[in-house]
């Protein structure tokens, strides 16, 4: 849950676009949130499905259980109940559903609370039920009854994020308007306090982007992520940001405060880190985007939800791996070539690693690990002796075959790089990205010699 990091939505996933990508897996981890207790986690997915796992080492328990409409249940948000005994979740069909955690059971039907995706759901301790989403919404609803309390008109356009103070009275909101806004509670409502002094970065640059916001336990600050590259920490009594952002070297995507110290800030982003703050050391990277993250009460784990489709599980502070990437799928392939000489064949994945294989036995000959993100692309040199490779990274790289040694990488891009092709000779490498750019380099031995044309008709040679 925002509020204290411990999950329960507050943005949105699923990978962007409108369909279904080709041959992508129906699963996907898409939001996380630990049991009160400790003892297991809850994941919601892309498939309309919630999932229990074990938070010792990510292992599975039981089967996804189906909640949603599939062809359009994103499950955004999920949320423990205050005595781990039931299960919420949000999801993109407008609805929640309730799960009781000991049979694994629906609770009830489900219903409708939001028009449109809810991106946000909390328990109070009174058993009421808050959500927040497309909307700009923020309701209150009776669990038992599925009736409406009250409800806000917080925001005017989509809500992302909803936190709260231990005390269930103060609350922060973020919204794809720009702003973030602290409320305090009346009842089911909410009355208005202050809006944060700074607006947020809104625009959508990545598929998934999102913002969120958490409180810290005692109630005086408040942390907003940005799709500027940063977070930032508030005063919640003036409004006013207190020290610098806090920056990532993407769009930030979650944000949590350790649950027992205010000063200790983690963060997660498109640029697949997990940092701690206000160190900024990063625990983890190569994650690919991470959508979501939660601490568990005592603040020495985080548990992770993203575009691989793996549950991770890392220590705090230390960042060590804990247990099991869990996942229902293996990785998703995303491009592949063969060599010119059908010797190998170069399969790139959406976990940024390529992979070249044997085409006649399927052995795969070397890994290929270096891009940050989702890797879109791999094409062979004329000569089958180099690869290069390209992503959501915004980088081109170049791999020496056989041993897959790197020889160099190409980082004059702003956006995803979706081709690359070299020249006859094999000497020219020219790249093209989403950001309107050709760009065109050169075989290492003339790496100086290189170029970048704008636009679409502009002709680009080394």
């Amino acid at each position: 849950m925002p509020g204290d990091g411990r999950g329960g939505g507050g943005g949105r996933g699923g990978g962007g676009g409108r369909g279904q990508r080709r041959n992508e897996p129906q699963f996907r981890v898409q939001c996380v949130a630990f049991s009160p207790n400790d003892d297991s986690i809850v994941t919601g997915n892309r498939d309309g499905s919630i999932r229990f796992w074990r938070s010792d080492d990510a292992s599975p328990i039981g089967a996804a259980i189906p909640l949603h409409d599939p062809r359009m249940g994103h499950v955004f948000a999920v949320a423990y109940r205050g005595d781990g005994a039931i299960v919420g979740s949000g999801s993109r069909d407008g609805t929640i559903a309730l799960v009781d955690v000991a049979t694994r059971e629906p609770v009830g039907e489900r219903w409708k609370v939001c028009q449109g995706d809810v991106f946000a759901l909390r328990f109070l301790r009174d058993d009421t039920i808050v959500t927040a989403g497309k909307d700009g919404a923020i309701r209150f609803w009776s669990a038992d009854a599925h009736a409406l309390l009250g409800e806000t008109a917080a925001h005017t356009n989509w809500l992302y994020g909803i936190a709260h103070t231990p005390d269930e009275q103060t609350f922060a909101s973020v919204s794809e308007d720009g702003t973030a806004k602290i409320w305090t509670r009346d009842g089911h409502t909410l009355v208005l306090r202050t809006t944060l002094a700074r607006p947020l970065q809104t625009q959508l640059r990545r598929p998934g982007g999102r913002h969120s916001v958490a409180i810290s336990h005692d109630g005086t600050r408040v942390v907003t992520a940005s799709h500027d590259h940063d977070a930032q920490i508030w005063d919640v009594a003036t409004g006013e940001p207190i020290g610098e952002p806090l920056r990532h070297d993407d769009i930030v995507l979650y944000v949590a405060f350790h649950p027992a110290d205010r000063t200790r800030v983690v963060t997660a982003g498109w640029d697949g880190t997990i940092r701690v703050w206000p160190s900024g050391r990063v625990i983890a990277d190569r994650l690919g985007p991470v959508y979501q993250i939660a601490l568990d009460s005592m603040g020495t784990r985080v548990a992770t939800a993203g575009w691989d489709f793996a549950v991770r599980l890392f220590e705090l502070p230390s960042g060590r791996p804990l247990g099991a990437q869990a996942r229902d799928e293996p990785p998703v392939p995303s491009g592949m070539s063969f060599s010119p000489d059908s010797q190998s064949l170069a399969v790139a994945y959406r976990t940024g690693d390529v992979h070249v294989y044997d085409p006649a036995t399927g052995a795969t000959r070397t890994v290929l690990r270096g891009h940050t993100d989702a890797a879109l692309l791999a094409v062979f040199s004329p000569d089958s002796r180099m690869l290069a490779t390209s992503g959501f990274d915004h980088s081109v790289r170049l791999w020496s075959l056989p041993d897959g040694s790197p020889l160099a990488t190409f980082e004059g891009h702003t956006d995803v790089v979706r081709t690359a092709v070299f020249s006859p000779d094999g000497r020219v490498l020219a790249s093209a990205s989403r950001d309107r750019r050709f760009d065109c380099g050169t075989s290492p031995s003339r790496a100086r010699r290189r170029r970048s044309c704008a636009g679409t008709r502009t002709p680009c040679a080394a």
